[in-house]
């Protein structure tokens, strides 16, 4: 099981922000009261946006890496909606953004399909490992070639070595 706890120092980091800030807003802002607030949001763009989070979230294979995205862009998503200092502003963007042809067309060059996106190609790379530990050709604690490509310690280990 992977998690962002495991990753990098500066993973680690959003992911305390991110508990913090929660534990400040108070159980307001828990996830169960947030998906509450959001499901019975009158606010079509709001609760729209909040839908296609949790359906496209729900293409990332691995449960910790899709409640790590789930969690920081609904809080997002609420605080937007919540908060009128922030609510105008995001609709006002939101409007620039659907409008910008070059936005828009930059966003068609760069949409690819959910096997394709990172955590879930790091997901098969671990599959990989797993069939190569049954297979003997690698180690029990080890890692295939393809997953040490998503290791930031491996990369690191690697990038030394070519200074």
């Amino acid at each position: 099981m992977t998690d962002i706890y495991q990753g990098e120092l500066q993973k680690r980091y959003i992911r305390m922000a991110l508990w913090l800030l929660k534990k400040k807003l108070g159980s307001c802002s828990d996830s169960k009261n947030i998906k509450e607030d959001m499901e019975n949001c009158g606010n079509v763009i709001f609760s729209g946006l909040y839908q296609h989070l949790i359906n496209v979230t729900k293409e990332i294979k691995e449960a910790p890496q899709r409640h790590a995205v789930r969690d920081v862009s609904e809080l997002g998503i609420w605080i937007a909606y919540k908060d009128t200092a922030y609510k105008d502003i995001i609709v006002y963007m939101l409007n620039k953004i659907i409008n910008d042809k070059e936005i828009c067309a930059a966003i068609k060059q760069q949409v690819k399909p959910p096997n394709e996106w990172y955590p879930n190609v790091w997901h098969e790379t671990k599959r990989q490992t797993d069939e190569g530990k049954k297979e003997g050709t690698v180690p029990k604690y080890g890692k295939s070639f393809a997953e040490k490509v998503f290791t930031p310690s491996e990369q690191i280990k690697r990038f030394k070595k070519i200074k």
